[in-house]
């Protein structure tokens, strides 16, 4: 038993002084971006039926799921230069919630972001949001941070993120 413990308490030191050793060794980089995301066509992907059978139709009904496929551009000019694509599900969580999973494509980097989307009494968007940025392919590998959505047209958003990438130093022989 006290071998076991000694082996455990050694296990647990290594892990820290690990731990410890990486941090010092990787920085975190700090990237801002901004964009203009237009809203373009979703599609209903599955929805709730009733124990006969029959759908529960309404506006945003919970158990809805959605697919959507959207530009970002470099304004808030809909033709204007295609900077990436944001695509992804959203589903009804609340009667006005929706929970979002999403990933922003720039060229061959993504980040990939989580949250819940606020709807007003008539289940349409909030006109701000704001979801959280928890990883991403690439230069955006391991990315955190937040994603705020600003309504600033019928159909488009001023999108702005503030996010980190942890940076390692890679070691090398003298």
């Amino acid at each position: 038993m006290a071998r076991a413990t000694n082996m455990l308490l050694m296990l647990v030191g290594c892990v820290i002084l690990a731990t410890a050793v990486l941090a010092e060794d990787s920085v975190s980089k700090k990237l801002e971006i901004h964009f203009f995301e237009q809203d373009g066509r979703e599609f209903l992907v599955f929805e709730p039926i009733d124990k006969n059978g029959a759908n529960l139709k309404s506006k945003v009904n919970t158990g809805q799921g959605y697919v959507y496929n959207n530009k970002a551009t470099a304004s808030w000019d809909p033709e204007s230069e295609q900077v990436g694509t944001v695509a992804g599900l959203y589903f009804s969580t609340y009667a006005k919630k929706v929970t979002e999973v999403s990933s922003i494509k720039f060229g061959e980097a993504t980040l990939h972001l989580r949250g819940r989307w606020g709807l007003d009494s008539n289940g349409e968007d909030k006109p701000e949001q704001e979801l959280a940025i928890v990883g991403g392919t690439k230069e955006f590998a391991g990315a955190y941070g937040t994603l705020k959505y600003t309504k600033i047209g019928s159909t488009t958003w001023l999108v702005q993120a503030v996010f980190y990438v942890d940076v390692f130093a890679i070691p090398t022989q003298a």
